[in-house]
């Protein structure tokens, strides 16, 4: 006799079997999860402690020389010899007539470079107006800048450090009336202005700073001249200054160019250098320069320097 099995009996087995199969699944998919995220994790343990094996193996001494920087091969560098021009508008490379800066193929302190050759580095720090300690609110600078040769030193030195000479020529501007300079006091200002370069250390190692100290030029009156304040005053204490100086160069132990000596005014303002001086202005220097111990030969010399030379005794 056949056993009759109710529909909702089958109706409920099928679920029940549905229901073991969906479980089944989520357990596989589950368990699958867990192998592969469990593997992944011992693959990259595995890597890592293979790739650091090697580095424990070796010495902690290797380890930290290996983990350093490398280091720049130091390849042997010859520096020019250093000479800062220090000083005003004559310095500068005014143009008298044309009230505008000279070429760098006329102006002295390129002909010095020119002359001195790739051995030397001549910088240029004139500027117009400049005084030895003086601030000068009412000069040709109109007050747009400080004019205070002492003030503004320590900055140019440091910035173009380091430097082996000092062209020194300032004074000229201490002459106009308004400051009431007179020649010892010019010389006292310079010699501070000397003994300030010493103090900084701008030079290189062991080596002392060289210095020339240049004087400046006469003065011619011209109506120019005296709108800018120079006088008869002002012309005597210029003839005044070179034997000063003079004795101010042995004092310090620097060498001395008289520039009053050597070259005129140009007559048009009766202040400034002549653009046909300025070469030789570099060649009077070039001559000091190669009396220097220690500095390079200059490329182009004048027959008297090449002759005698007379070093700079310390």
């Amino acid at each position: 006799m056949l056993l009759l099995v109710p529909p909702i009996f089958s109706l409920l087995c099928v679920c029940v079997c549905v229901c073991v199969c969906v479980c089944v699944c989520v357990c596989v998919c589950v368990c699958v999860c867990i192998i592969l995220t469990r593997g992944s994790t011992i693959f990259v343990q595995s890597v890592a402690f293979v790739t650091l094996v090697p580095v424990l193996a070796t010495p902690a001494g290797a380890r930290a020389h290996t983990t350093q920087r490398p280091k720049r091969a130091m390849s042997k560098i010859t520096t020019p010899y250093t000479i800062l021009c220090y000083g005003d508008s004559n310095t500068w490379g005014y143009d008298a007539v044309t009230q505008t800066r000279l070429g760098v193929d006329v102006r002295w302190t390129r002909r010095l470079q020119t002359m001195l050759g790739p051995a030397f580095d001549v910088i240029e720090a004139g500027l117009n107006g400049r005084t030895t300690c003086l601030d000068d609110p009412l000069g040709s600078a109109n007050a747009t800048y400080s004019c205070n040769g002492r003030t503004a030193l320590p900055v140019v030195l440091h910035t173009h450090k380091p430097i082996d000479a000092v062209i020194l020529s300032l004074g000229g501007n201490d002459l106009q009336d308004r400051f009431r300079m007179t020649a010892p006091l010019i010389r006292d200002a310079l010699r501070n202005l000397m003994l300030d370069m010493r103090r900084h250390t701008v030079t290189r190692a062991e080596q002392p700073l060289q210095i020339i100290l240049c004087s400046p030029i006469r003065l011619e009156l011209t109506p120019i001249a005296r709108d800018w304040g120079f006088s008869e005053t002002s012309a005597a204490t210029a003839l005044a200054l070179p034997p000063l100086l003079a004795a101010l160069a042995g004092e310090m132990k620097v060498l001395y160019l008289d520039c009053l000596a050597l070259f005129e005014p140009d007559p048009y303002d009766g202040v400034h250098f002549r653009v046909e001086d300025h070469d030789a202005i570099a060649s009077q220097l070039v001559n000091k320069i190669a009396t220097i111990p220690n500095a390079p030969p200059p490329l182009f010399m004048s027959p008297a320097s090449k002759d005698t030379p007379t070093k700079l005794d310390h």
